[in-house]
């Protein structure tokens, strides 16, 4: 079996395994790939989601009647940073504080008033959106929630390393996967070196040898990620939680345009086998070193047996 390695022959079964092996790799790194690509972008989604949590609660004076309270609405959304205004009734403010306090006491002694839930775009903008609220006559009071924005904030952070992470590890998986890629043109190459290629068409010739399996590895490697997502997204949305993952339709293009970039640097980048050297010219002059001192000492055997008939 080793004999026939370097020839350029197929079907070698140890040369078969190796390029399996090779396709195989791709096929998880590539998942992988998918796998971190889809989590940032799930994870920027949640980002958004905190960030939207920043809002400001409008206390309104009693006794507003529908009008004055659509004229304070429609002016709250006209100022810069605004996101949303929802109007909440005293009953449901008080209903929520007796759920928050599990209490129970009557309607009659309900001393809140009508309130709006301001929604903010960021943080950063919600001291002056206070201020410009503070200042109409309608308003009763403006404050904020510090430790749930506090709170918010710091998720917001955490998120955001995280989103930065699996950036980074996609990026690192793609560069692993260029590596495998050429391993497998390195193989190819090992198996043409005897065949009389030189160095140069021997490498290309590997390479695009290993072009097409592995454009199959990343389209199969896609087609199983997507049906994993599929699978997951359904258990994630079946299971009630905070927050659901992005539609497949929504992740969709991020995931092919990257597994398409990768495939053009592959196709693109010249193939890098490090230090992998013909040795043949080595050999060939220690041959001719060989052959030379054989003939040599041919010649002087001659000589002195020439001799020996002379005496």
């Amino acid at each position: 079996m080793y004999k026939l390695f370097g020839y350029g022959l197929k079907d070698i079964p140890y040369i078969n395994r190796l390029k399996n092996r090779v396709f195989y790799i791709i096929v998880i790194t590539i998942v992988s790939l998918n796998i971190f690509i889809s989590f940032s972008l799930n994870l920027k989604k949640v980002s958004k989601e905190t960030l939207i949590n920043s809002f400001i609660i409008v206390d309104l004076q009693n006794n507003l009647n529908e009008e004055k309270r659509n004229e304070i609405e429609k002016y709250i959304l006209t100022i810069d940073g605004v996101r949303s205004v929802r109007f909440m009734d005293k009953s449901e403010s008080f209903k929520n504080l007796q759920n928050e306090l599990n209490i129970s006491i009557p309607e009659a002694s309900n001393p809140l008033t009508d309130s709006l839930i301001v929604s903010v775009k960021s943080s950063e903008l919600m001291n002056g959106v206070q201020e410009i609220i503070e200042a109409r006559e309608e308003v009763k009071e403006v404050y904020k929630d510090e430790p749930y924005l506090k709170q918010s904030q710091e998720q917001s952070d955490i998120i955001r390393i995280a989103q930065i992470g699996s950036a980074i590890f996609s990026f690192l998986i793609a560069l692993v996967t260029i590596v495998i890629f050429n391993l497998g043109v390195a193989i190819e190459f090992l198996n043409n070196a005897n065949t009389g290629l030189d160095y140069a068409e021997n490498i290309k010739e590997s390479k695009f040898k290993n072009l097409i399996p592995f454009s199959m590895a990343s389209v199969v490697a896609t087609l199983i990620f997507f049906n994993i997502y599929v699978f997951f997204r359904k258990y994630v949305t079946n299971a009630n939680f905070d927050s659901s993952l992005l539609s497949l339709r929504e992740i969709f293009l991020w995931n092919i345009g990257a597994v398409a970039i990768l495939n053009f640097l592959i196709w693109l980048i010249p193939a890098n086998l490090g230090r992998i050297e013909y040795e043949e010219e080595k050999d060939d002059d220690l041959d001719y070193e060989f052959y030379e001192e054989e003939t040599e000492d041919k010649k002087d055997e001659f000589y002195d047996e020439f001799e020996d008939d002379d005496i």
